[in-house]
């Protein structure tokens, strides 16, 4: 559907900015379905507000109407809501129902839903019952929070992040690594950073080249959340070990020769995320294919002994978007310089 994009009023924008922030309290929450919420206005008043805290739970919209008494209807007012209104039965029933049963003067939205379930049906629905519906009121904020979200609905695919500590010489690791000789990089601050990553996604993928230098856990210690759906990556059939990821239920092994044969498994297995966090080959491999849509580069200022494996070189369309100082690291956020989600 095309829709004709207002002139957004102050009092819009007040009114969805505030639909963002709480769309936000889901962010660990929500798994696979995106962060919305919902704000519902009268007169120019706040009336009552609502976000989607919990996957399988109630939606914004119906966890407004809940905080705002159940009213029978909204005839007088107007209802903000971060993301269409759903209009297929999932695990709770359509939020369309609820919105043409309350009958607001008018439905403000940030964006469309590219879930082809949605895709517009829950707009066409209130207009054909003649509702006015303006849709477009912070879109490319309600799509950079949901990116996860819009790049597997749009792209049918995982979001796919890259994250990695370089010392200050632009090492990652020791040539001959070991789990009893591994090359400490990050500070205690930058490790809860890796952490909440790790929360921000639905997987984690690492090679088995760093599953056998490091034997890590791969799971959520520094950081409150859901540990991530872990997958591990083997060039050849994995061998046999008592590895510490096998401890979390969630786990999936791909044995491919390449990253592209390894693709429609990772493709079928991640989720609407993917946090690939080594080692340098995979995700060297992941920038060769061009398949990434964030890098989170961690480089400590302190001085380190040894190393010997360099760290991947960044892709020539990489920008710089932010710079973090946390404590004696840096994280640099770079994205690709033309991102369509």
């Amino acid at each position: 559907m095309e829709f004709t994009i207002p002139n957004w009023s102050a009092e819009d924008e007040k009114w969805m900015r505030r639909c963002l922030i709480l769309a936000e309290k889901g962010k660990y929450q929500v798994g696979s379905n995106p962060m919305v919420g919902c704000v519902l206005v009268e007169g120019g008043q706040w009336i009552s507000e609502g976000y989607h805290k919990r996957f399988g739970e109630a939606h914004a919209e119906v966890d407004a109407w809940k905080n705002a008494g159940q009213p029978d209807s909204f005839e007088q007012g107007t209802i903000y809501v971060s993301l269409e209104p759903c209009s297929h039965h999932g695990k709770t029933p359509p939020c369309t129902d609820l919105l043409l049963r309350l009958r607001p003067s008018r439905v403000v939205l940030a964006s469309t839903d590219p879930d082809v379930r949605v895709s517009g049906n829950g707009i066409r629905r209130l207009s054909e019952a003649g509702i006015k519906v303006d849709v477009g009121c912070l879109d490319a904020e309600n799509r950079h929070l949901n990116r996860h979200y819009f790049t597997q609905r749009t792209h049918n695919r995982p979001f796919v992040a890259l994250k990695w500590a370089e010392t200050c010489g632009g090492m990652v690791g020791k040539s001959q690594a070991s789990p009893e000789s591994r090359l400490m990089i990050s500070g205690p601050q930058a490790l809860v950073y890796g952490h909440r990553l790790r929360a921000e996604h639905q997987s984690i993928l690492v090679g088995g080249g760093t599953v056998l230098a490091d034997n890590p856990q791969l799971n959520l210690r520094y950081f409150s959340g859901n540990s991530p759906q872990i997958l591990v990556w083997w060039t050849r059939s994995s061998p046999l070990g008592n590895y510490r990821f096998k401890s979390n239920a969630h786990f999936t092994e791909i044995t491919a020769a390449s990253l592209k044969q390894a693709w429609p498994e990772i493709t079928a297995s991640a989720g609407n995320s993917v946090l690939v966090e080594g080692g340098a080959k995979t995700q060297s491999a992941f920038i060769e294919m061009g398949m990434w849509d964030e890098i989170h580069r961690i480089v400590n200022q302190e001085p380190h002994k040894g190393g010997g494996i360099s760290a991947p070189r960044l892709p020539n369309n990489a920008a710089l978007i932010k710079t973090l100082p946390i404590g004696n690291d840096t994280v640099y956020i770079y994205r690709p310089k033309k991102q369509i989600l």
